[in-house]
């Protein structure tokens, strides 16, 4: 697995009193990516090169309820071709390769989403991610 660990950096949530809520509430959570760039890390057998790649995960309301907001870093290591053409693919067109990128997004999402689940319930905020719940005669 070439993500080798999460790092939260930063974590906003607020909740706003006195908001009044009015038909369908709208819940838009966002990523993006903020910046890719190589370091080295110490490791087993010395110093490791790696890349990190500092993201953003925020989601609002709409009527604006509140907010939460997490910045984090993903740190990623691979052989040197691979890294290599991640960065050069985020220097090029500020975007991670697809094929690459995938895990760091999936891995990303999913540390980043745990947070923002249970910062939401502590504020009594809606979920930022939706989910539909069926009955067992609906099927599951």
């Amino acid at each position: 697995m070439p993500v080798i660990g999460i790092r939260m950096e930063k974590i906003q949530a607020e909740r706003k009193e006195n908001v009044k809520i009015e038909g369908q509430m709208r819940i838009m959570p966002t990523s993006r990516i903020l910046q890719v760039q190589e370091t080295q890390i110490p490791g087993v057998t010395g110093r490791v090169n790696v890349l990190e790649v500092s993201f953003e995960y925020a989601t609002s309301y709409d009527p604006p309820v509140g907010e939460i907001k997490i910045t984090g870093t993903v740190i990623f290591q691979e052989a040197d071709a691979v890294r290599k053409q991640l960065l050069e693919t985020w220097k090029e067109q500020r975007s991670l390769h697809p094929e690459i990128g995938r895990e760091i997004f999936y891995r990303m999402a999913q540390h980043a989403f745990l947070v923002m689940m249970n910062l939401a319930r502590e504020l009594s905020l809606p979920s930022p991610l939706p989910m539909k719940l069926s009955t067992p005669e609906e099927g599951a």
